[in-house]
């Protein structure tokens, strides 16, 4: 994924989320989030209940107005339907099982108006225990577009049209070699 391509609130995330991670964010610029004042109202917190649901746990005020409510208490994967649920499932797991971000983006649904674009970026919180997987994850609800005011309709759902999943290293391969000497 090309970092110039994302939004610049998506941006300013991703390098937040590696230097609390203490990953290296030398690749990234280390923008500031004064810089971007719009950036804390669209985040949001999920987080995977004992059902299985990933759960909204909080959510920026620009995330409410976006999808038309409170999410809060409400399924993440509920924005999404048929494919689209199965894929935002599997890249959810991929996020928790390689503890490196992932990219949506989609198109909202509304019932009418236009069908604003959405960068959605989903990112591992450390969990209190370091030898569970996270089951919390903190995002950022990115509008790509903006709409006029009567044209902007809330979209519950969501049609996705591009996927970034996480960037994992390859493992390392080991120079050993067996040799059997069957002699």
């Amino acid at each position: 994924m090309n970092q110039n391509t994302l939004h610049p609130n998506t941006q300013t995330l991703l390098s937040a989320w590696k230097r609390m991670t203490g990953k290296s964010a030398t690749e990234l610029p280390s923008p500031q989030s004064d810089e971007h004042p719009d950036l804390l109202a669209a985040l949001f917190v999920i987080e995977k209940s004992d059902e299985g649901l990933w759960l909204f746990r909080n959510a920026g005020t620009e995330v409410h107005r976006r999808l038309g409510r409170d999410p809060v208490d409400h399924d993440f994967l509920d924005l999404w339907s048929g494919y689209d649920r199965l894929m935002t499932s599997s890249i959810l797991k991929a996020v928790v099982e390689h503890g490196a971000p992932a990219i949506l983006q989609a198109r909202g649904e509304p019932l009418s108006g236009q069908h604003p674009r959405a960068e959605i970026t989903l990112a591992s919180l450390s969990n209190a225990e370091k030898s569970a997987p996270p089951n919390r994850l903190i995002g950022l609800y990115q509008a790509l577009q903006t709409v006029s005011a009567e044209d902007e309709k809330p979209a519950w759902n969501h049609a996705l049209e591009a996927i970034y999943p996480p960037q994992v290293e390859a493992p390392k391969r080991s120079h050993l070699r067996l040799v059997a000497n069957n002699g």
